[in-house]
């Protein structure tokens, strides 16, 4: 806290006209060659377990698992419409404490008052009504959805207030807004959040085409602050975004006055505008509240003042002549084919996902409640785990963090579309863990490592602190899912936290080893080559981790879960009471505890 040194590493989120990576690499041959090779490893599958039921029960028995695990539809939508319409109330809570209505202490006792019931809920009709698997999931999710959104809104609202006062105070005396931080090297972003507010509203009030692989709008050039990545982009290509009147009510830039953040004024509008800005903010594919966001463009390419814009080179007039032959009406067309390959995919990876657990994970231990357990067989389960595993990580990742999210980009015209970075080419788990989401990463960073930086955290400390919040989200959801709480996953992140975050598998003092190396000719391309040579040593040693890694949770929770399933169909006898897991109970107490003239 004592330090007057200046970081300027870190900073809020910005918003651009960027695609997917897999967007852009589906385009080439040899991206296009490798889904195919996914699409045909699925076929070969599928075509097995037909033959299978085929032969041996002469039906399609089993694939009704897949129309088993998505019962009670009903019921799960009237839960999400409850959620989606008790998340208003927040907002008329801030509209309340921007009227003066409550003080800030009552603020907060009534924010976190309201909270409580949208966690709680949930969860207890999901055990109420026995919720199968995948609608359980759906629920879960959707409420952690919510949750983030609701508290995005609150902090960046209740914040722009409390700006707007302190603002107001430091003009009326003189002296610069949030002095007392001075001393904070940190300090910065707080002038950092207002601008990042800024550029998103600059941002939106562009027309954007989308980017294609030989011309992007944005260049992007990250801020390289441990393993964080914020992006910072100057225009590439001013032809693909051109200047538009806004269609909302919020301060134009041109307008404003200056003197106040944007922000600011944007917390004191009225509620019906704050409802209407929550509800698409509900459906954005974003976890960071934002007024508005950058679009394709959806209305003829005028400017303000009626005269549309128009460019200055002989080269940028053909490339906008060329756009304008592509969009007749100057207008972006949602590509509804887009949509539907988007949804195609899904499906094609929730098939995936139901062949791999038709075929591994549900006959490797659908027994194993009945059978002893012993080392070797558990430790020949997880590397015989540690394939499917990686494959239901791939699917998820795929189906969800990129199809998904672009099936929603597409609908809504969202056009910053990078939800994930190369987190494939990691070789650190911290980095892996940060760019394969970063949907999830930008809102912990922006509500969570931030704030606690600015507040004088270390960033190491804030760092692992945000790691162990994603932990605790996802073993939330396994929670609800499984319905019984087996922290396996919190407590390994919690004890290899530390690991990972302070030793991380890049070892520095290989790559300064390049420093033997005299000035001579050739030597700088022997450090690039060595450099890359490591790098890859350690990318492969990060996957080969990963893979058992997901082997050994896929084990574990398949063993809870079948043990808890048997011991519900009375096929075991375990203590409901103990504080010890179902899967436990039956490795330390097999004679004891099972009981299996009812298998």
């Amino acid at each position: 806290p004592g330090s007057t040194s200046v970081d300027h590493a870190l900073g809020y989120k910005r918003y651009f006209n960027r695609s997917s990576d897999i967007s852009l690499f589906v385009e080439m041959s040899e991206i296009r060659s490798l889904y195919h090779i996914f699409g045909a490893i699925l076929l070969v599958f599928l075509t097995g377990i037909l033959t299978n039921e085929a032969l041996e029960k002469g039906v399609l028995y089993r694939f009704d698992l897949l129309f088993v695990v998505f019962e009670k539809a009903d019921k799960v939508f009237l839960i999400w419409c409850s959620m989606f319409a008790y998340s208003f109330l927040f907002v008329m809570l801030f509209h309340q404490y921007r009227l003066r209505s409550i003080d800030r202490l009552n603020f907060g006792v009534f924010y976190v008052l309201l909270l409580m019931p949208f966690l709680y809920v949930p969860f207890q009709l999901i055990r109420y009504l026995q919720l199968p698997v995948a609608s359980a999931a759906i629920v879960a999710c959707e409420q952690m959805r919510f949750v983030m959104k609701i508290h995005a809104y609150i902090f960046e609202m209740f914040r722009a207030a409390h700006f707007g006062e302190t603002h107001h105070a430091s003009m009326m005396m003189k002296t610069t807004a949030h002095s007392e931080h001075a001393h904070n090297r940190y300090a910065y972003l707080v002038r950092d959040w207002c601008d990042s507010w800024e550029q998103c509203m600059r941002m939106s009030q562009l027309k954007h085409v989308p980017p294609t692989n030989h011309s992007s709008e944005y260049e992007v050039h990250p801020y390289h602050h441990g393993h964080h990545h914020h992006h910072a982009a100057r225009p590439h290509a001013p032809n693909t975004t051109r200047a538009s009147a806004s269609a909302t009510h919020a301060p134009e830039l041109e307008t404003r006055n200056s003197n106040v953040p944007i922000v600011v004024e944007i917390a004191h509008l009225p509620y019906h505008q704050h409802a209407q800005s929550f509800l698409n903010f509900l459906f954005a594919p974003s976890l960071v509240y934002r007024w508005r966001y950058p679009t394709y463009a959806t209305s003829d390419t005028k400017s303000s003042d009626g005269q549309e814009t128009t460019t200055t080179t002989t080269q940028q007039q053909q490339q906008q002549q060329l756009q304008d032959r592509e969009m007749p009406d100057g207008a972006y067309k949602t590509n509804w084919n887009n949509i539907f390959v988007q949804v195609l995919n899904m499906m094609l990876c929730l098939l995936f996902v139901f062949v791999v657990f038709y075929r591994h994970i549900c006959p490797s231990y659908e027994r194993t409640p009945f059978e002893p357990f012993t080392l070797s067989t558990f430790v020949s389960s997880v590397f015989s785990a540690a394939i499917p595993g990686m494959l239901l990580v791939m699917m998820f990742f795929f189906g969800v963090i990129h199809c998904w999210l672009n099936m929603w980009s597409e609908i809504t015209g969202y056009c910053d579309r990078v939800f994930y970075e190369d987190w494939w080419n990691a070789n650190t788990f911290a980095t892996y863990s940060k760019k394969w989401n970063l949907v999830v990463y930008d809102w912990s960073l922006n509500y969570f490592f931030l704030p606690m930086v600015e507040g004088g955290w270390s960033k190491s400390t804030a760092d692992l602190m945000t790691f162990w919040l994603w932990a605790g989200m996802q073993e939330y959801v396994f929670w609800a899912i499984s319905g019984c709480f087996y922290p396996c996953l919190l407590t390994a992140c919690i004890i290899f936290g530390f690991i990972f975050y302070s030793t991380p598998f890049v070892d520095n003092s290989s790559r300064s080893s390049a420093a033997k190396y005299d000035e001579n000719e050739g030597a700088q391309s022997k450090r690039q080559d060595m450099s890359a040579d490591i790098n890859g040593v350690w990318n492969v040693f990060l996957w080969v981790v990963l893979f058992l890694q997901n082997g050994f949770f896929v084990t574990v929770y398949a063993r809870e879960w079948y043990a808890h399933r048997a011991w519900l169909d009375g096929k075991i006898i375990l203590d409901p009471h103990s504080w010890l897991p179902w899967s436990w109970q039956h490795t330390l107490y097999p004679n004891g505890t099972t009981h299996y003239s009812n298998f």
